[in-house]
C-alpha cells in the first residue's frame, strides 16, 4: 500500500533529478560553446532598447508605396554598362551563371578609363534628363488632377447640402402645415 507509493514517487524523485542535473550539463555545455565571454550569444544581434512611447513600426508602413503612373527612375552608368555587357557575355558563356557574370562585368568596370566610362556617363546623364523632364509633367497633369478631384468634391458637397437644406425645409413646411389642420 502506502510503503510501496512512497517507494515510486523516491523513484521517480530520483529520476527525476538525475534528468535535470543532465539537463543542467549539457545546458552549461551549449552556453559555453556559443556564448562570446560577454553575456552575448555568438552572431547574435544586440537589441537597441526603445525609449518608452516609441512604437514599432512594421517595414511596409515604412516603405512609400510608388505611384504606377509615376516615370521610372533612370539608370546609373554602370547598370547601362551591366545591361549592355550582359548580353554579349551571354552569348559567350551560355552555360555560366549570373554570378560569374556579374563578377566579370564589375571587373571590367573597375579596368575601365574614366574616357570609355564617359559613354555610359553620357547615357545615365540623358536618361536623368529624360526622368526629369517626364517627372516634371507628371507633377503637373498630378497636381491638375488632384485639383480638379478637390474642386468636384467641394461641388458635391454644396449640391448636398443644397438638397439637404430642401428636404429640411419641406419637412418644416408640412410639419406647420399640419399644425394648422
Amino acid at each position: 500500500g502506502r510503503m510501496t507509493e512512497v517507494v515510486l514517487l523516491r523513484n521517480i524523485a530520483k529520476n527525476a533529478k538525475d534528468f535535470f542535473n543532465n539537463v543542467y550539463v549539457l545546458l552549461d555545455e551549449y552556453l559555453k560553446k556559443s556564448h562570446d565571454g560577454k553575456g552575448k550569444v555568438k552572431g547574435e544581434k544586440k537589441k537597441r532598447k526603445k525609449p518608452e512611447g516609441e512604437e514599432k513600426e512594421s517595414k511596409s508602413k515604412k516603405k512609400k508605396l510608388r505611384d504606377p503612373d509615376a516615370p521610372k527612375k533612370p539608370v546609373s552608368a554602370y547598370m547601362h554598362f551591366c545591361n549592355h555587357r550582359r548580353i554579349l557575355l551571354k552569348e559567350q558563356f551560355p552555360s555560366e551563371n549570373s554570378q560569374f557574370l556579374i563578377k566579370k562585368i564589375g571587373g571590367e568596370w573597375k579596368e575601365m578609363s574614366e574616357e570609355e566610362r564617359k559613354i555610359w556617363k553620357e547615357k545615365a546623364k540623358k536618361q536623368k534628363l529624360e526622368y526629369e523632364m517626364a517627372m516634371l509633367n507628371y507633377k503637373k497633369n498630378k497636381d491638375e488632377d488632384e485639383t480638379k478631384k478637390r474642386e468636384k468634391k467641394s461641388e458635391e458637397k454644396g449640391k448636398d447640402k443644397l438638397e439637404m437644406a430642401k428636404r429640411l425645409l419641406e419637412e418644416h413646411e408640412k410639419a406647420k402645415a399640419k399644425e394648422k389642420e
